[in-house]
């Protein structure tokens, strides 16, 4: 099959961008065409993806620990906070 665009990836497989990030992340085939252009197999992608998935082997998808403490301190600050109620 012809390689197809990631916007057209969204598409045909159903998924997000996020998604896809995150695939491309764990391994998802592509080749690079340009310094930020990237072509994607459909045949290939859903290969891979009917592997990952059928075997139970979900892919590692790796997590960026800065965004997890800031939205642990958030909420640790949000506890702290005392709301007011202004009678109307």
């Amino acid at each position: 099959m012809a390689a197809i665009r990631q916007p057209q990836l969204y598409a045909e497989l159903g998924l997000s961008e996020s998604t896809v990030r995150r695939l491309k992340q764990a391994g998802l085939p592509f080749t690079p065409v340009g310094p930020l252009a990237k072509r994607y197999d459909l045949d290939e992608c859903k290969a891979l993806l009917r592997d990952m998935y059928q075997s139970g082997n979900r892919p590692e998808i790796p997590v960026d620990n800065r965004l997890e403490a800031m939205g642990e301190r958030f909420l640790a600050n949000a506890r702290k906070v005392k709301r007011r109620v202004q009678p109307s």
